[in-house]
């Protein structure tokens, strides 16, 4: 079957299966690290990733462990990824309370897997949206520094 006969180019059934795997691994492999570059465009330092499953292997050793492994080697504001999810660490104090504190609103959701069970998704730790403000609203004026001194 000539298909372009301008170029004297015979298309026959082995060249157009190597062209399509060809075609295959190269967006497989464009699928596998396209995520990588969200850190370095924000100008966070991070170790790194492999494709497809990111940084899942820095944390071999424990994750208490790995995330002071990332303090020490990036600095207190750095970044991570698992799988294609991009995660930010921040373990400054002053940072901390700015984003739980004063700007709250614009980090009112937490990361959701999906794969809880009911009754742990419906747990303080997984709450999200209007949920989580209700009870987060509760839970800071029990925890106030008046009601923690006494």
């Amino acid at each position: 079957m000539e298909a372009l006969g301008f170029l004297k180019l015979e298309v026959n059934g082995p060249m157009v299966t190597v062209a399509l795997s060809v075609a295959l691994l190269a967006l497989l492999k464009w699928y596998s690290t396209s995520a990588f570059s969200r850190l370095e465009k924000l100008g966070l330092r991070h170790p790194k990733p492999s494709p497809f499953i990111g940084n899942l292997t820095f944390f071999r050793q424990g994750f208490w462990e790995s995330q002071m492994e990332l303090r020490k080697l990036y600095g207190p504001l750095c970044g991570y990824y698992l799988g294609r999810r991009m995660f930010i660490v921040i373990s400054e104090p002053d940072m901390i309370k700015q984003v739980l504190v004063e700007n709250f609103s614009n980090f009112t959701n937490r990361m959701a897997s999906g794969l809880e069970f009911k009754s742990v998704a419906d747990s303080v730790l997984f709450l999200r949206d209007k949920r989580w403000e209700e009870v987060r609203g509760a839970l800071m004026s029990a925890f106030s520094p008046e009601k923690l001194n006494e």
